[in-house]
């Protein structure tokens, strides 16, 4: 899969979302849906987890799939992976 870039804005804005008591799908669906890097990440963190994904799924089923848990784990690894080219781009 081609690496797309990921907004650090985007990525801030959907862990204060997941951070809510209660969390609203529909805003954490249009985050993702507005940043393409982002939505690829969150399609292949899917694909790894659950060996029967064998069709794309809407961004909604997707983040009810993945639950609190998944979205933070993806953003983690996403913020680690951003911070890794960073250093990669400045040595």
């Amino acid at each position: 899969m081609q690496h797309l870039p990921v907004n650090p804005a985007s990525v801030a804005r959907l862990e204060l979302l997941i951070a809510s008591r209660v969390m609203d799908l529909a805003a954490i669906s249009e985050v993702i849906s507005n940043d393409p890097g982002l939505r690829a990440r969150i399609v292949q963190t899917l694909r790894e987890t659950d060996a029967t994904t064998s069709r794309v799924r809407s961004v909604e089923e997707c983040v009810v799939e993945l639950g609190r848990e998944g979205m933070r784990q993806c953003l983690q690894s996403t913020r680690s992976r951003h911070a890794a080219e960073r250093k990669i781009g400045h040595d």
